[in-house]
Parts: structure tokens; C-alpha cells; sequence
């Protein structure tokens, strides 16, 4: 699936050009005048999806996706002075591509692998917000090698509590529940020792 962005002027973007990305360059929907924004982009799935796609297309087309990502998180107030979330992002997901055999040299992630993002982090994000730390570092570790989730473990989690911090909460859902018993292998880990229901 390849991502257009659209322009304040609704026209496209153009994105060869490494330096281009600036606030003016900003999609309609971040753009805080805008009387018809979308609600929307204000869960925090929808606002992870986005960067994540965002850092995947700026990767693949040759742009620095940085100064949008941190532009997205000012505006949903993730960021502010004293916090670097764009680049603990960058960071955290260029980690993860690398770690890919496909990627060792380059990072930029084919559709596969950004599918696997979008599937990935969510559930990092919530484990991270629920302090599930020994269950978010089992998880990175059967997605990519132990030196690099032993990196960026703490990033994800000040990443997920920033998101909390700003309203932005991921619920455990049963669904992210039964993914997470799948990647880590049914017969490994025992969730309700970890979880418990709210009825």
C-alpha cells in the first residue's frame, strides 16, 4: 500500500529531496486551522499507524520523516522541549528493520515488514503502558535479535508513556491479548498470570 500526502494546498508532495519535509508541507489533517479535522486521528492507534506509515514511506522514498513525525506528536502533545519522541521513534524503528536479514545495509522496510510494524508496536505501546515490562521484552525477543530489543526496550516504554501522559492510552484488548499469546507461542507464557479481566 503506498501513502500519498497531501499537501495544505492539496497538491502533491513532492518527497526526492532529503531537506524538503517542513511544517508547511504538513498534511491538511494535522493542520490545526483546519475546521474539518478529523476526530479520528486523535485515538492513539490511528495516530501510531500514521507515523508508522509516515517513517516508512519517508525511508523508502529518501526523505527525513522526522520533522513530521515530531509535528504529529506536538500537535497531539506527545512532544514538547524537553522530550525527544520523534527521534526515540526513528530509533526504535529503524532498530527493528535493520534487525531484519533483508535490511542489514539499508533501512527500508518492504510491505511485509511495515505490515509487521503496524501489527508489532501497537502491542509494545500497550504492554509498555501497562508496565508489562517482562512480557514487552519477551515479545520484542521473538520478533528480533536480544541485543537490539535489550536497546530499544526502554525507548518504547517512555514512548508509550508519553503517549499516556498525553491522553493517548492503548486498551489491552482481548484481541491484542490473543495476538501476543500467539507470537510469543501458547505453551511459553501463561497471560493470566500478567492480565487480569475487568467484568
Amino acid at each position: 500500500m503506498r501513502i500519498r500526502i497531501i499537501s495544505r494546498n492539496n497538491r502533491n508532495v513532492k518527497v526526492n529531496q532529503p531537506n524538503r519535509a517542513n511544517r508547511l508541507d504538513l498534511p491538511s489533517v494535522l493542520d490545526v486551522s483546519n475546521s474539518y479535522q478529523p476526530n479520528s486521528l486523535k485515538t492513539p492507534h490511528l495516530i501510531l499507524q500514521w507515523a508508522i506509515r509516515h517513517w516508512c514511506f519517508g525511508q523508502v522514498k529518501g526523505f527525513d520523516p522526522i520533522t513530521l513525525l515530531s509535528s504529529l506528536f506536538k500537535s497531539v502533545g506527545i512532544e514538547n522541549r524537553n522530550q525527544s519522541c520523534s527521534l526515540f521513534f526513528d530509533d526504535v524503528l529503524t532498530a527493528i528493520v535493520v534487525s531484519c536479514p533483508k535490511n542489514r545495509e539499508r533501512a527500508v522496510p518492504d510491505s511485509m515488514l511495515t505490515r509487521k510494524l503496524l501489527e508489532l508496536l501497537p502491542l509494545l505501546f500497550a504492554l509498555g503502558q501497562g508496565n508489562n515490562i517482562y512480557l514487552l521484552n519477551k515479545l520484542l525477543e521473538t520478533q528480533i535479535p536480544k541485543t537490539t530489543a535489550r536497546f530499544i526496550s526502554p525507548k518504547i516504554i517512555k514512548l508509550a508513556k508519553a503517549f499516556a501522559e498525553a491522553g493517548l492510552v492503548m486498551t489491552m484488548s482481548e484481541l491484542y491479548l490473543d495476538r501476543i499469546a500467539i507470537l510469543l507461542g501458547s505453551n511459553s507464557i501463561d497471560l493470566t498470570t500478567y492480565f487480569q479481566s475487568k467484568n
